[in-house]
């Protein structure tokens, strides 16, 4: 209790109100989602003219004749598991957004939980990753695609944070509406036996 009176609750979603931005933030996630699993279909529908003419490329750039062969495959292999996990992330997108439009619409908080769970694995995520590759352009000096980067990180990270506490404020008024967190258990003292008093002779 103490950590969800420490965090900042916001009182709505831009002009919305928390329940109707939980709803469009949820609905943009499900649609981001579909249109990233049919992109990643139309790669692999013409992965013959996309990805090989870029593997090729790279590899005429970088290596030997006698050495395209191993580095075509290679390259194969990165891209068709690169591509597999970003489906397999898609999809769960789908689902999760999805468990949330449902549990706003049944008042069910319990199903909010695991699409607050995988926004903050896409914060972490991103934080890492982008201080990482922050760190990596300052060693090699590249100072003005550090800053681009470092402001479209914190940018992405600010958005995704905001949304967050707009999903987590409308979950901790659905469960206070529900009254799961106001039932107060109060510790039962254990009866107090009765003194009998001397009767008056």
């Amino acid at each position: 209790m103490e950590t969800s009176k420490m965090l900042w609750q916001p009182k709505g979603c831009c002009c919305f109100t928390r329940r109707t931005g939980s709803l469009i933030l949820a609905s943009l996630s499900v649609i981001s989602g579909i249109f990233g699993i049919l992109n990643l279909v139309n790669i692999y529908a013409n992965h013959d003219q996309n990805v090989d003419s870029e593997v090729l490329k790279f590899c005429r750039e970088n290596l030997q004749a006698e050495d395209m062969g191993a580095c075509r495959d290679s390259a194969k292999h990165i891209v068709m598991l690169g591509g597999a996990t970003l489906m397999l992330i898609y999809v769960i997108q789908v689902i999760i957004s999805s468990l949330l439009i449902h549990g706003i619409s049944k008042n069910d908080a319990c199903l909010m939980v695991p699409y607050m769970i995988l926004r903050l694995v896409y914060i972490v995520l991103a934080t890492t990753g982008g201080a990482a590759l922050c760190i990596g352009l300052i060693v090699v000096g590249d100072f003005s695609s550090m800053s681009i980067l470092a402001a479209i990180a914190f940018g992405y990270i600010f958005l995704e944070t905001y949304f967050l506490l707009v999903i987590r404020a409308h979950y901790l008024q659905m469960r206070k509406e529900s009254g799961y967190d106001h039932v107060e258990l109060e510790e039962e003292c254990p009866a107090t036996p009765k003194r009998v008093g001397k009767r008056a002779d």
